[in-house]
């Protein structure tokens, strides 16, 4: 697939064959946005994160959307889905979750995060999703709003959470 006259990229969800992939790209992203893991909290995410890919990975509840230049993954965003008793915000009752939006800097701004999470956004709609969230960073915010992500006050209730781990 050719996205925007640039060198040849392939887009495609992933597979099982793509654990190893999907835990790298992962920690790269992780490490980018965090400027770096300690090597011990870094071996307790890649642990998880094999787990949790093998667990989910073609799952109804996580999509993955690769975008690869010879072999390589280069581009990635993933997408969990979640259904609960429907509330006026999430009439249907499902929800989606995109993390991970991530490109390698040698290929940013070539339109691939952009056409990965396209995929994802009519993959949604397709699954009856009342709505899509994120968390933007200062980088990708653009990007979010570009496609129609807002910033919204998600109801007439203070969000709050309790920190387990």
């Amino acid at each position: 697939m050719d996205i925007n006259g640039t060198t040849d990229f392939k887009i495609r969800k992933a597979d099982k064959n793509d654990l190893r992939a999907l835990v790298d790209v992962r920690l790269a992203y992780l490490d980018e946005d965090w400027k770096g893991l300690p090597a011990d909290q870094r071996f307790i995410i890649k642990t998880q994160l094999n787990a949790y890919f093998k667990k989910h990975l073609g799952s109804d509840d996580f999509t993955a959307m690769l975008a690869e230049q010879d072999g390589e993954t280069v581009s990635s965003a993933f997408i969990i889905y979640s259904e609960r008793p429907a509330n006026l915000p999430f009439i249907t009752g499902k929800t989606a979750l995109i993390l991970n939006v991530f490109t390698a800097p040698a290929h940013r701004g070539k339109g691939l995060a952009t056409k990965l999470l396209g995929e994802l956004i009519r993959e949604a709609r397709e699954r009856g999703a009342s709505f899509i969230e994120l968390s933007a960073t200062p980088a990708g915010r653009p990007l979010y709003e570009k496609l129609g992500f807002t910033l919204y006050q998600s109801s007439h209730c203070t969000e709050m959470r309790l920190q387990l781990a």
